[in-house]
């Protein structure tokens, strides 16, 4: 109890006032100054002496101390030094919304009794946090409309109800918010009363709960995957394996070569095995394919002539005008594009150790499959007719490109998770250094093969007596899932030279469209060619309608296609 003295510089009568004047009398009392020096007599007044036994303050606010006391208690809690994973009720009752929110970040949900739940345990100690809190909250602002009232100018009584309202509850912290603009601490107290009825939902969002996978039991776990550490062109079907990756370098593309096909999409059939359908397997090595394409342009020696017949070489294309001028686009060596039309390919294998853009690339040599070399027109000059079925393309001038492209043994690294059932394996890093002794730039594999400038044989010769030679690469094991102590992954000579005669029987091919024909008309397949990878590298890279007139669009999509390739390889 509160106890106020009223001091004034009129003596109380005894009598009966005026009460005409009772409105004036009442202003000059109000507005008296208060001054502890002249207090009137105890027997005037009829105020009571001061109780000399009076409790100390702490013990006037002890409940709300201890209130405050009780929720920084509930809002912290007893710090727990491991996250807690008790059935015991005594470590729940030692928990906090600090304690409880730092103890289950980023862990499994408790099982705890009596069917509590993490939510249902935050909303309890949220509810007696703020019940706690608010009750010295609600004291101290039912106390500051004393100090209000006594401050300045007069008050309405008016302003007693909105104090009372405050220290009940939200609505009335918000009339007093909006009745109190200036500063006041008072201010403090409204505004901790009207967050106090949110503070609920927000705890409540501070909780989610992710999917994520976790260990399971020896006993339940299958999960394994494949990989390639060797090469045997005795056992393994290898010859049949690169025809299928061929044709799946171009069946599988859904994007006109846009973006190069995924790994996962090329190796359907090998995919990881995962009984719970959510695995992540370390990093791991696998025996693969790379590539790499370069343009040697700069290389090409272009002749015309006037006819067929004042040319020592044969037409690459057919068939053969007898009235019309040929072009001969040829490379050092024994490969050239001798043709008539305006639109015309060839792509071919270089034999041999023979190479235009790698000669400075030793261990690509090296562990080399096979090189590629395409010769083909690119338009510079066209004219352009509207027809029914859309623009048509007239080429009037034209000029040679030519391209390299080496297919090369690889170590390769591999990530592969499983998430919901779908596998997602990605290649995350590849090594090419073989553990042979040659000469620079001298490949494993030695291809002797006939030119198709000249020719409609795809032969090759055979080196039977060298098919149990290995071909060894040096494996960086740091990690990945591969044991340190594992062998070096290998392959011998007779399945890279299968690889390599299946790659030039599929690859290779002349393709062009009859001399005088638009740019988008129907290309005609060469009699060296039985493929139908030469008609997607003409149709889509070479002289595609976005790809024709745009060198650097030209550049992507041959790159993808022959990418695809090596994707399909390293899957088989």
């Amino acid at each position: 109890m509160h106890e106020a003295t009223l001091a004034t510089d009129t003596p109380l009568q005894a009598k009966t006032p005026n009460i005409g004047n009772a409105s004036q009398s009442y202003k000059d009392i109000h507005e008296a100054p208060l001054r502890s020096s002249e207090t009137m007599p105890q027997e005037e007044t009829g105020i009571p002496p001061s109780n000399p036994d009076a409790k100390p303050l702490w013990w006037i606010w002890g409940p709300e101390m201890a209130s405050t006391t009780l929720s920084v208690a509930v809002f912290i809690g007893k710090l727990l030094p491991t996250p807690l994973q008790s059935k015991s009720m005594t470590d729940i009752i030692h928990l906090g919304i600090v304690i409880v929110l730092l103890n289950f970040d980023q862990e499994p949900l408790p099982s705890w009794p009596m069917g509590i739940t993490l939510n249902s345990l935050l909303a309890f100690l949220t509810t007696v946090a703020k019940a706690t809190f608010i009750v010295p909250v609600s004291t101290a602002i039912s106390q500051t409309q004393w100090t209000w009232l006594n401050r300045g100018h007069p008050k309405p009584l008016y302003d007693l109800y909105i104090f009372d309202q405050a220290s009940r509850g939200a609505l009335g912290s918000l009339l007093l918010l909006w009745k109190i603009r200036s500063r006041d601490l008072v201010l403090l107290g409204a505004l901790l009363m009207f967050i106090s009825g949110i503070t609920s939902p927000v705890t409540q969002l501070a909780v989610n709960y992710p999917v994520r996978s976790a260990a399971v039991s020896e006993a339940e776990q299958e999960a394994f995957l494949s990989s390639i550490s060797c090469l045997n062109g005795s056992t393994d079907f290898v010859y049949t394996g690169t025809h299928k990756a061929i044709l799946s370098a171009t069946f599988l593309d859904s994007t006109f070569f846009e973006k190069p096909i995924l790994y996962t999409t090329a190796a359907a059939g090998r995919e990881a095995v995962c009984s719970t359908g959510n695995c992540t397997f370390p990093p791991y090595l696998s025996l693969g394919v790379c590539m790499e394409l370069a343009n040697i342009s700069s290389f090409l020696h272009v002749e015309e002539f006037d006819s067929p017949d004042s040319m020592d070489t044969e037409l690459t294309t057919e068939p053969v005008e007898e009235s019309l001028a040929v072009w001969r686009a040829s490379l050092p060596g024994s490969h050239y594009l001798a043709h008539q039309s305006e639109i015309a390919a060839l792509t071919d294998i270089l034999s041999g150790n023979a190479t235009f853009a790698f000669k400075k690339s030793p261990k690509l040599q090296q562990a080399r499959i096979a090189s590629f070399v395409t010769i083909n027109t690119v338009p510079t000059v066209y004219g352009n007719q509207s027809t029914s079925e859309g623009p048509s393309y007239t080429i009037k001038e034209f000029r040679h490109e030519a391209h390299e492209i080496l297919f090369h043994l690889c170590v390769q690294t591999y990530q592969t998770n499983v998430s919901e059932g779908m596998e997602n394996t990605k290649i995350v890093g590849s090594l090419t250094e073989p553990l042979l002794s040659l000469s620079s730039g001298q490949p494993f594999v030695d291809m002797k093969c006939t030119t198709l400038s000249n020719t409609t044989s795809w032969a090759c010769e055979r080196q039977w007596d060298r098919h149990n030679e290995i071909l060894s690469f040096k494996t960086n094991v740091s990690n990945t899932i591969s044991p340190p102590d594992m062998p070096s992954i290998w392959a011998d000579y007779g399945a890279i030279e299968a690889i390599a005669m299946s790659m030039r029987h599929l690859i290779a091919g002349v393709t062009f469209t009859l001399p005088g024909n638009p740019l988008n008309g129907t290309p005609t397949v060469g009699s060296v060619s039985n493929s139908d990878f030469g008609l997607s590298l003409h149709q889509y890279a070479l002289f595609g309608r976005d790809t024709t007139f745009n060198p650097e669009h030209r550049q992507l999509v041959l790159t993808n296609i022959f990418q695809n390739v090596a994707t399909s390889l390293s899957a088989m």
